[in-house]
């Protein structure tokens, strides 16, 4: 194999490495249900998680807490007449604060998973009907 040949394959396999590496470290997740307790001092909030339909007339909830940073990123998603789809009655999301997130809110939470921590990335508060 010419010098060119092994500096190339050498390439690749830095580089599939390092693929690997990054989209090991941190597993993604995503979680549904009504927002229990928000705690700002510890910048977490537990969610009341209703996870997958499991063939019951109510499917088991699972309390799981949730990690807030700095780089979380907070929405409300409306019902809308004039979606930017172009669809009636699809959603549209508005970026928010986390002050206006309140107990009782049903959100969808997108976290990053480390061994039992989950914090979340993205946030958003689903309102299933018009205001």
């Amino acid at each position: 194999m010419s010098s060119m040949g092994k500096s190339v394959t050498g390439l690749l396999i830095i580089v599939f490495g390092l693929a690997l590496a990054g989209s090991a470290s941190a597993a993604t997740a995503k979680y549904a249900g009504t927002v229990r307790a928000i705690d700002s001092a510890k910048a977490s909030l537990v969610l009341e998680d209703v996870g997958p339909w499991v063939g019951q007339a109510e499917s088991p909830i699972t309390p799981r807490t949730v990690v807030l940073s700095s780089s979380t990123e907070y929405f409300v998603a409306d019902r809308v007449k004039d979606a930017p789809a172009g669809f009636s009655d699809d959603y549209r999301e508005t970026r928010v604060q986390l002050s206006e997130i309140k107990a009782g809110a049903f959100v969808t939470v997108e976290c990053e998973r480390e061994g039992a921590q989950c914090t979340a990335v993205k946030l958003t508060v689903v309102r299933p009907t018009q205001p």
